[in-house]
């Protein structure tokens, strides 16, 4: 005897997704948003001044003394060759901050307190000079000088022809000051 045939069933209709109900999306408000994001961005990683109004706003920095007095030390140096700009560098470009600042001193540190004619310095800048194939690394800290703690950083490379009015920018730019 043979087997009656099974009965065939019939296939299955396609899987269709349909999207749930809701607000559609604009793609273009969308991108518009995070282009306006990114650019916003961008400018704060680049200007200092907004950088430290924003970290300041979120208790990431400490703002700077209302009426500070400002110690720039010499820089110390990698190499030989390199070491009399070090030293002489924060003198040149201390007069471009008179009289809103300028104490020139030899030493400066945590626990030390730098005295002259107009009284203690609240703020020390130490720094290091590298010598690079084309110019200068300069890296430098603005320092609490009663506690020694770090309050602020730079670091910049320039050729030899620029580092005058760049370290004084990129200070100022920390001292939320005009040179």
């Amino acid at each position: 005897m043979t087997a009656a045939p099974a009965p065939s069933t019939p296939p299955a209709p396609p899987v269709r997704l349909v999207p749930a109900p809701g607000p559609a999306v604009d793609r273009s408000a969308a991108l518009l948003v995070s282009f306006l994001l990114a650019i916003a961005l961008l400018v704060i990683g680049t200007q200092p001044r907004v950088r430290h109004a924003g970290a300041r706003l979120l208790g990431m920095e400490k703002s700077l003394p209302a009426h500070a007095r400002l110690v720039l030390t010499p820089f110390t140096a990698d190499d030989d060759a390199s070491r009399d700009l070090a030293v002489s560098l924060p003198g040149r470009i201390a007069t471009r901050f008179t009289p809103r600042f300028l104490i020139l001193s030899d030493a400066a540190g945590p626990g030390v307190t730098l005295r002259t004619g107009t009284g203690a310095a609240t703020l020390a800048v130490v720094g290091q000079l590298r010598r690079l194939d084309a110019g200068y690394r300069v890296h430098f800290e603005l320092l609490d000088s009663a506690s020694g703690s770090v309050l602020r950083t730079a670091t910049f490379d320039a050729p030899a022809n620029e580092l005058e009015s760049r370290m004084t920018r990129a200070l100022a730019a920390e001292l939320d000051v005009e040179p």
